[in-house]
């Protein structure tokens, strides 16, 4: 074999090979954010309600249900960004109380076996409780 012959091959071999990679990268990447992200941690909503009127419905991304997940305080970071226009939350979303009292209402996140019509993170701002005066809880 000539020379030429064999620097033709390796550089056709070679470029062969990095557009494979890059080929498979993309679609790898495709199926995982989409359809492996999007199954286990996708289709949630935020649900915002004043009793039985909505005021607002909100798509939680995958990657952001993710986050909610491994962290517990990022969804009192969303929650209080999307509730802060109608009312101020006078207890902490994450808190046991506000389960207690029916303020959020969620199932655990990340549960992929949930069907797409439960995944639904529900708080109910009539059921935040009024604003402590002078430091002192209301009677």
């Amino acid at each position: 074999m000539e020379l030429d012959t064999l620097k033709d091959s390796f550089f056709l071999s070679t470029l062969y090979d990095i557009a494979k990679f890059f080929v498979g990268y993309v679609i790898g990447r495709v199926v995982y954010d989409q359809y492996l992200l999007g199954w286990r941690w996708g289709g949630w909503r935020l649900i915002v309600k004043r009793d039985d009127k909505v005021l607002t419905t909100r798509k939680v991304s995958s990657e952001f249900g993710r986050r909610i997940r491994t962290d517990g305080n990022e969804l009192s970071v969303y929650v209080k960004g999307v509730v802060s226009p109608y009312e101020f939350l006078n207890i902490d979303i994450c808190s046991e109380k506000a389960e207690q009292l029916g303020l959020i209402r969620h199932p655990v996140l990340g549960r992929f076996d949930l069907p797409r019509s439960k995944r639904e993170i529900v708080v109910d701002l009539a059921k935040n409780p009024p604003k402590a005066q002078n430091g002192r809880k209301p009677t």
